[in-house]
């Protein structure tokens, strides 16, 4: 299929010198392009593969009812190289769950209040209890220090905060979310 616009596109008016002919299989014309149009073609490959997306049949959704979570495809090479120890990442993907719409504070889901990093510890141990709170610091600190995190303290409270630049829930974040990251090697992805 071949589509052709015309009009004003790219500061030039509309002309009216042809500069092609478009032919059909069987020799016959089917339009002209004159200088200034946009033409696009279609090729039968991809007309064929958006008729199978159309066609319920060929497609099987999963996971409705299941929450998920945003990961950017351009900050994927950037925290893969960012030289995160084991913990860090397990600390990381552990957290993810936790990732409050709009805010991005890390918080439990049921009541919105902030994990700490007591609880946070709990978490990433599960039954094992192997990891200590000191570890746990140590990993905050480093995905703080790496703008994967970002924390808050308002008295004996720190809060942490995913950066939506790499994850998010959600299609929108707030203000004061934004502002934690937006100056991050993570906002120029």
């Amino acid at each position: 299929m071949i589509s052709i616009l015309r009009g004003h596109f790219g500061g030039n008016i509309m002309s009216t010198n042809k500069i092609a002919n478009i032919i059909s299989i069987d020799g016959e014309l089917q339009n002209e392009v004159f200088q200034g149009d946009r033409v696009n073609i279609t090729r039968n490959a991809s007309m064929q593969a958006y008729r199978n997306l159309k066609n319920r049949e060929n497609v099987i959704e999963i996971n409705k009812d299941k929450q998920f979570i945003k990961f950017y495809i351009d900050a994927t090479d950037t925290l893969a190289n960012e030289n995160l120890s084991a913990m860090e990442y397990k600390i990381c993907m552990k957290m993810l769950r936790y990732i409050q719409f709009e805010s991005g504070m890390i918080a439990n889901p049921a009541n919105g209040k902030h994990l700490t990093k007591e609880r946070i510890m709990l978490i990433v141990n599960n039954e094992d209890n192997q990891v200590t709170l000191r570890t746990i610091e140590r990993g905050l600190e480093t995905l703080t220090d790496k703008k994967i995190f970002a924390k808050t303290r308002v008295g004996n409270e720190i809060k942490y905060y995913i950066n939506p630049f790499i994850f998010m829930k959600g299609q929108r974040i707030n203000k004061t979310l934004y502002s934690m990251f937006q100056n991050s090697k993570w906002d120029k992805l």
